[in-house]
């Protein structure tokens, strides 16, 4: 909306708003430029200009008495600059965490003004803004209304555990009115080292050796990692190294029995020292 005040002039004072068509003035006409409706064009109060492109356009007005006599005055020149909406040109990444750690959750935004950022979570059913322990014990947070929040866990953080977040972005100044939400991702929160010395198997996800979310706080063992696989999981899940599949450790400690390890055809497990820590290889 654009408004101005006249003074004097007889009888009364007309209005007539302009736009200003690559250096020559003409009175506002819908679609002049490309993707421009106007209301109020003879209005000193209510002129109303609405862009479908992002750009700067020049209007005045041109003020005028009837009375005899009487001249014209044309108003200052204002210029609106219209930009675009927003819309994301970053999305968050997803990560594994060790209970305990830290994760910086970031996105970013193209165009739009006066933007506004909220963290949210899923709490199972929908999304809420992120607050200190939600959505489990121990998380914590750090500036959850900018474009990058810290995510804070601690020991007391369930693991063997996924949570998702997702970011708000809101403009100003009637820029897309609808928010506009970046892509949920996931957080995973693995166990920190539960045998020290080891790469402990947990089996959360399933039977893979080569996923880390199967491992605690490290990831998928390499030829220079003790491995341990305990006697229970919580999911009842033990590796399994299926055909043409090719699986390292430096060595390799199995409660319960050899059954907890599965490899199948073609599968190979590399076991560079076979001895148990703490003896070691010559």
């Amino acid at each position: 909306n654009i408004s101005l005040v006249a003074a004097n002039g007889t009888p009364s004072l007309t209005y007539q708003w302009q736009y200003n068509n690559a250096g020559t003035w003409g009175n506002v006409a819908n679609g002049t430029p490309a993707g421009s409706t106007y209301s109020g064009g003879t209005s000193a109060t209510t002129f109303n200009v609405t862009h479908t492109t992002a750009g700067s356009y020049q209007y005045r007005c041109i003020v005028s008495a009837s009375g005899s006599g009487c001249g014209a005055a044309t108003s200052s020149t204002v210029t609106v600059t219209v930009v675009a909406d927003p819309s994301v040109t970053t999305q968050p990444v997803g990560t594994t965490i060790c209970a305990g750690q830290s994760y910086v959750i970031s996105t970013s935004i193209n165009n739009g003004t006066g933007l506004g950022y909220q963290w949210q979570y899923w709490n199972g059913s929908a999304w809420a803004s992120v607050a200190a322990n939600q959505p489990a014990a121990g998380f914590t947070y750090t500036a959850p209304t900018t474009a990058s929040m810290t995510i804070s866990t601690t020991a007391a953080t369930p693991n063997s555990s996924t949570y998702q977040f997702r970011c708000v972005v809101t403009s100003g100044n009637g820029c897309n009115p609808n928010p506009l939400n970046t892509s949920g991702v996931t957080v995973n929160v693995v166990p920190a080292i539960i045998n020290a010395g080891y790469r402990t198997w947990t089996g959360m996800i399933d039977t893979d050796w080569d996923k880390p979310l199967n491992w605690d706080c490290g990831g998928v063992p390499i030829s220079t990692t003790d491995v341990w696989i305990p006697a229970t999981t919580s999911t009842g899940f033990y590796p399994v190294i299926v055909s043409g599949q090719v699986a390292d450790c430096n060595s390799i400690r199995v409660e319960g029995g050899a059954t907890r390890v599965t490899i199948d055809g073609t599968g190979i497990l590399n076991i560079h020292c076979p001895a148990i820590p703490p003896a070691t290889c010559p």
